[in-house]
């Protein structure tokens, strides 16, 4: 009989695996949030972040829009990899900052110009033109090396719209 209340009173495997992803979008929301300060911050001061908040050479960065669906989700959570240009191969997704923001995009050219510097070019895989952007080296946050499309249930549940963190929610 008391084995069976012993059984009752653990927590399934479900549970657990629900509060440790809980707890794991908990801390790349916060990660992602001091990310989005940082980036902000060297923007308005002139220049350009290369690092954020990361742990060694990874950070994480979510997801703001459909652009690449189905490969990722809106609010899906992914982890990059610090990168150069000259890391970064065609087909690669990359994570650049134009404008303040961050893009996530697949690479889809890559060349040098007359001066030899390398450019890339980039498109939402969702979408049905190719970014007017030429990504240069300075832009490139990182190469994206795993998504977890499974947690854009959770964190949508903490975004007022995409890339909008609901702090009162947190």
């Amino acid at each position: 009989m008391n084995k069976e209340k012993d059984k009752q009173d653990r927590p399934s495997g479900r549970k657990i695996a629900a509060i440790i992803c809980y707890i794991f979008c908990i801390i790349f929301i916060s990660i992602f949030i001091l990310n989005k300060v940082n980036i902000d911050t060297n923007d308005i001061t002139g220049t350009q972040s290369t690092t954020g908040i990361s742990i060694g050479e990874y950070f994480p960065t979510i997801v703001v829009s459909g652009s690449m669906e189905p490969v990722m989700l809106t609010n899906s959570i992914s982890l990059c990899k610090k990168a150069t240009i000259s890391t970064i191969e065609v087909g690669d997704i990359v994570a650049f900052t134009f404008n303040n923001e961050m893009v996530t995009h697949r690479v889809i050219e890559k060349y040098t110009d007359e001066n030899g510097e390398w450019y890339l070019r980039t498109k939402g895989d969702n979408n049905d033109f190719v970014d007017k952007i030429y990504v240069r080296d300075s832009m490139i946050r990182g190469k994206v090396i795993k998504t977890w499309n499974n947690t854009a249930k959770i964190v949508s549940k903490y975004l007022i719209s995409p890339g909008e963190i609901d702090s009162l929610a947190v």
